[in-house]
């Protein structure tokens, strides 16, 4: 399968070798590190052994943002309680209200 586009007076093709639907692709298993490793970005996967003992599997930038976001919500609700308190209860009903139907 080929596909073109135009961009700028230039042609670039992409060659599609591998296009199946999901269910037509080998089962991977994510507990095997050399299958999970197709998937991830290698600069940004840490894992820690000790042994051969599994310690440690992250993407550490995912965890240092999620990190970040945590702490600042946790010392902005320490500095000001009152206000974060009522924003997030605006943020709550706005939740509430506009995606009801994902968690239900």
């Amino acid at each position: 399968l080929h596909a073109a586009c135009q961009r700028r007076n230039r042609v670039v093709v992409m060659v599609f070798d591998d296009i199946r639907r999901c269910d037509e692709h080998e089962e991977v298993d994510f507990a095997d590190e050399d299958q999970l490793l197709k998937f991830v970005r290698k600069s940004r996967w840490v894992s820690v052994n000790i042994g051969s003992i599994r310690i440690l599997r992250i993407n550490w930038v995912t965890t240092l943002m999620a990190s970040i976001v945590l702490w600042g919500f946790t010392f902005a609700a320490l500095i000001e309680p009152v206000e974060v308190l009522s924003e997030v209860k605006m943020w709550q009903s706005w939740v509430a209200q506009n995606f009801t139907w994902l968690y239900i």
